[in-house]
C-alpha cells in the first residue's frame, strides 16, 4: 500500500488534468458558438442582399409602364429623346445592356425625363427604348430585327419596305437601390 501523502499527490495531479480538459472543452465550444453566430451573420445578410434584389427587380415594372407611356404614337422613324426613345438600335455591352444605361452621370443629364426615383425605397430607375433597326428610315427587312415572320413570297431579296409598325422594339430599365443593388430588365414586343 501506498502512503497517504502519494495518494494526495496523484490526486492532485488527477485534478490538474481534469482542469485542462475542461479548459480544452470549454474552448472547442467558444469557438463553434462564434462560428454559429458568424454563419447566421452571414446568412441574415444574404438574405438582406436578395430582398434588395428582389425589390429592384420588382420596380424595373415602374420603368416599363413610364417608358410605355412616353412611347412616340407617330414618327417612329425619329430619334426622340424627350420621349426616350432612338429610332436605331443602341450599342450594348458584352451583356446585351446598351451602353447609354451604363454612364448614369451622363444619361441623367441628357434624359432627365428617362430617370425616376421610388418614393420610400429610394431606388433610381432608368429606361430607354430603341426601335431595333440599323437605319432610321422605313423598317426594311434587311435593316431591323422583325418581331413576326412574313409569309412566302412578301418580299423579294429584301428589298420590299415593311410598315414601321412591323418593327421591333426593345424597352431596357436598369434600376440602382440599396448596397450597390443594380437591375436590369428588357423587354422586347411590336408596336
Amino acid at each position: 500500500m501506498l502512503p497517504r501523502s502519494s495518494h494526495l499527490r496523484r490526486a492532485a495531479r488527477q485534478r490538474g488534468a481534469a482542469l485542462f480538459v475542461a479548459l480544452v472543452v470549454l474552448v472547442a465550444l467558444a469557438l463553434s458558438a462564434l462560428a454559429l453566430l458568424r454563419s447566421t451573420d452571414v446568412a441574415g445578410l444574404l438574405a438582406g442582399n436578395l430582398s434588395f434584389k428582389e425589390s429592384a427587380l420588382n420596380a424595373t415594372d415602374l420603368g416599363y409602364q413610364q417608358a410605355q407611356s412616353l412611347f412616340p404614337t407617330s414618327a417612329t422613324t425619329a430619334d426622340s429623346p424627350a420621349n426616350c426613345f432612338s429610332s436605331t438600335q443602341l450599342d450594348v455591352d458584352s451583356r446585351g445592356v446598351p451602353s447609354l444605361l451604363n454612364a448614369t452621370s451622363t444619361f441623367d443629364s441628357t434624359y432627365t425625363a428617362c430617370k425616376l426615383t421610388v418614393s420610400g425605397t429610394g431606388e433610381v430607375v432608368r429606361f430607354f427604348t430603341d426601335r431595333l433597326c440599323a437605319r432610321t428610315s422605313v423598317a426594311l427587312v434587311t435593316d431591323c430585327s422583325l418581331a413576326h415572320k412574313l409569309p412566302p413570297g412578301a418580299w423579294v431579296g429584301g428589298s420590299a419596305a415593311i410598315p414601321t409598325a412591323g418593327s421591333t422594339f426593345r424597352v431596357t430599365v436598369r434600376v440602382d437601390g440599396p448596397r450597390g443593388t443594380t437591375a436590369y430588365t428588357q423587354f422586347i414586343g411590336r408596336q
